[in-house]
């Protein structure tokens, strides 16, 4: 999942909300196969906390979901940056 792949849901205005990950694919069983979760849930304040670690690793703003400004210069990706830039703080 690169930095791209975040900024297309922001001209929708919200792109946490399209930041969800299926933990049964997050969970290998033996010889990779799937782990079946039904009838069980994910910790939310934990899960939370393990994605804004994510955010923070990758210098991707927390709070948004975004990229931040700095990252995608590095990346080369100045364009996108300025794109963003209205909606990103």
């Amino acid at each position: 999942m690169g930095p791209l792949r975040l900024t297309h849901p922001t001209s929708l205005g919200e792109p946490l909300k399209f930041d969800l990950t299926n933990p049964e694919m997050l969970l290998p069983g033996k010889e990779n196969k799937a782990v079946s979760m039904k009838g069980k849930v994910v910790d939310k304040a934990r899960f939370e906390a393990m994605k804004k670690e994510y955010y923070q690793l990758r210098r991707w703003d927390p709070a948004t979901g975004l990229p931040t400004e700095s990252s995608l210069n590095e990346l080369g990706l100045a364009d996108t940056a300025a794109d963003l830039k209205p909606k990103n703080r």
